[in-house]
Order: structure tokens, then sequence, then C-alpha cells
């Protein structure tokens, strides 16, 4: 495989790079923050980008002015064709750039969530790979735009899609299941306030439980991801 230029988009210290930066060891990766100033490369700069989680919406563009810099960036990234992996608020924001629309969910999804994949998602290159179950922690949803491809659901909301060499993942394949919890088991975390004490115990143990069959799903998702933004090279 040739030493791929990446870089990272770390929008919030509390969601980091987790499982996948074993996957980047032997590439030229660099992590950046725009929450911190940190300028967004031009695309020709790089051969791919990865936009990580975080607690704001991609909607709070006033709160959080660099995240609409972040979204003209990304429809940057998807009109010169750059291989782009979008997780959580990264998939919020890819969404937004491409069209579509983030916003508050009626009520959060946390815990293991079942993937439906749709034709397209059974039959992508690098979905197709992404296993049936996923870790769901997410408080805000998107509507796609007209040039994404619906990839894969949960019961409750849109968990992939697909816009040209861009894919969006609500779901967090990076995320350990102790980083997960560590997250549920905050007292300024909103999203736990709406589990009661039994539903939140009963959550991280299946959190727990599925952390190896997820932990290989995700091997094999960034796996797939990498293999072919080197093909493309």
């Amino acid at each position: 495989m040739n030493e791929l230029r990446i870089v990272v988009v770390e929008n919030d210290p509390l969601a980091p790079i987790g499982r996948l930066g074993g996957h980047l060891g032997d590439h030229a990766t660099t992590i950046i923050s725009p929450a911190a100033g940190d300028t967004l490369p031009p695309p020709e700069e790089l051969d791919a980008a990865v936009i990580l989680g975080g607690r704001m919406g991609a909607y709070q563009t006033e709160t959080y002015p660099w995240l609409t810099t972040e979204i003209r960036w990304l429809s940057q990234l998807i009109d010169a064709e750059t291989p782009t992996l979008g997780i959580c608020l990264g998939a919020q924001l890819l969404a937004a750039a491409s069209g579509g629309r983030a916003f508050p969910a009626e009520s959060p999804e946390v815990g293991i969530v079942k993937l439906f994949k749709t034709g397209a998602g059974a039959k992508d290159p690098v979905f197709s790979d992404a296993g049936e179950i996923a870790l769901a922690v997410h408080g805000d949803t998107f509507e796609l735009g007209p040039s994404a491809v619906l990839l894969a659901e949960s019961s409750r909301f849109a968990h992939a899609f697909r816009v040209g060499r861009a894919l969006g993942v609500q779901f967090h394949p990076e995320t350990s299941a102790e980083t997960a919890v560590g997250w549920l088991t905050r007292p300024d975390n909103d999203i736990r306030h709406g589990l009661s004490p039994q539903l939140l115990a009963s959550t991280i143990e299946d959190i727990r439980r599925a952390d190896r069959e997820r932990a290989a799903n995700s091997d094999r998702l960034f796996a797939s991801w990498l293999a072919t933004v080197d093909q493309a090279l």
C-alpha cells in the first residue's frame, strides 16, 4: 500500500481517533483541530480525510463558527473527489455539505443498534464490511442531499450514506467500549439524562459485551476504506 497523506479533523477532544489510529501508522497522518484555529488544507494537499465526532451540533454554526468553514471545506472535498470518512458529527457535517441538513432528534439513540443495509449498502466496496451491529451515541440526525445514497439504517435513524467518494456513518466504529462508557458516565452528558439508572447500567453492559464483535467490524471497515483510497492513487 502507498503511504497516504491523511488529515484527521478532531472536532472535540472527547471524541478521539480511537481504533482508527491503529490503521494509520504507516501513513502520513496529520490530526488538526479547527476549533483551536488549525487551518484546513486544500484538497490537492491530501489523499484522504477523516472527520470525527463531537458534542456540538452540525447546525450550531453561530455558536461554533468554525463549523461553517468545515462544511465549506467538505463541499470542496466532495467536488474534488477526495476520499472522505465522516463519523457521527462528521457524517452530519458531510450531509450538510452535500445539500442535506442536520437537526436535533426527538430523542437520543444510545447503545448497541442493529444496522439494516440497503441494497446499495450491501454492495458498497467499503460499507459492505461494516458488520451488522454498531455503537450509537447521538442526539442529532440528518436528512440526505439529492446526490447522497443511503447505505444503512437502524430501527430509528439513517446511519450510513455515500456521496461520491465520501462515506458518512452516524455510528462510532472508532470508539472502544471503555471510551463509550466514559461518555455515558460523564455527569455533564445530556444524552445520559434520558436514561434511568437501570437502563444506563444495562446499556453499558450491552456495550461491553459487544466490544469484541464491534472491534472486528471496525477493523474490516477501516481496512476496506484505506484500500479503496490506495487503489485510487
